[in-house]
């Protein structure tokens, strides 16, 4: 009787514990809205305006393939805004992933130094900024169909802005072009210095939430790359 009871117990355990593992794939599993960007023959770029204007979660996977192996950029660009510290447009918890078709992890990407840059105009009570943010990843790349995943928490504010996702063979003979194509409308020049106006950026800063990070970032390597 004992152990009967015992592998019962054992039965039991493995099924709770089946049941939570699938609970558990299904919650990662990624099924978001999707983009397919197609064979990358040079680059191609999506400008996204879709994500809703108020403070949501966003999320967005886009899909290529690659005919041989190939070093490519992947790269996500748009414009943080702020108005008083109070609305502001953005997003913070960022994720940008790069998978295979096996959904194995290839890269993440990291905060892109090259587009960096920002500014803020008006006294401190009425003060609004701008500031480029980006994501990117270069890597090399099989033959092969790939996946982008980027997800985020819009900060709060009616401001939307456009979210430009690229992928670009590096050896493109048209790299110029899909640097241009990525950069966002009402960009801040690469080489624009920052204005904030001293206890402005400081009041911005301070009122800002810790998790958010993009200004921030983008500010200090805007100032280290002077």
């Amino acid at each position: 009787m004992h152990t009967m009871l015992t592998r019962g117990g054992l039965i039991l355990s493995a099924c709770l514990l089946a049941s939570v593992s699938g609970q558990a794939l299904a919650q990662t599993a990624f099924t978001e809205p999707s983009y397919d960007f197609g064979p990358i023959n040079s680059f191609a770029v999506l400008n996204d305006p879709s994500h809703a204007g108020n403070t949501s979660t966003y999320a967005k996977q886009l899909s290529f393939s690659l005919d041989s192996a190939s070093d490519v950029r992947l790269d996500l660009r748009y414009v943080w805004y702020s108005y008083r510290s109070l609305v502001t447009s953005g997003f913070y918890n960022e994720s940008f992933k790069l998978y295979d078709s096996a959904h194995t992890l290839v890269g993440t990407g990291s905060l892109d130094s090259s587009f960096a840059g920002g500014y803020c105009t008006g006294e401190i009570r009425y003060q609004q900024c701008w500031a480029n943010h980006g994501l990117t990843l270069a890597t090399n790349l099989s033959a092969g169909n790939y996946s982008i995943e980027f997800s985020g928490t819009r900060d709060f504010g009616p401001y939307t802005p456009n979210l430009y996702f690229g992928v670009s063979k590096a050896d493109a003979a048209a790299i110029d072009q899909y640097y241009k194509q990525i950069t966002p409308a009402g960009a801040v020049p690469e080489n624009s210095t920052i204005t904030l106006m001293g206890l402005g950026l400081i009041g911005l800063l301070l009122t800002r939430r810790p998790s958010r990070q993009a200004l921030d970032n983008t500010i200090q390597l805007s100032r280290s790359s002077k």
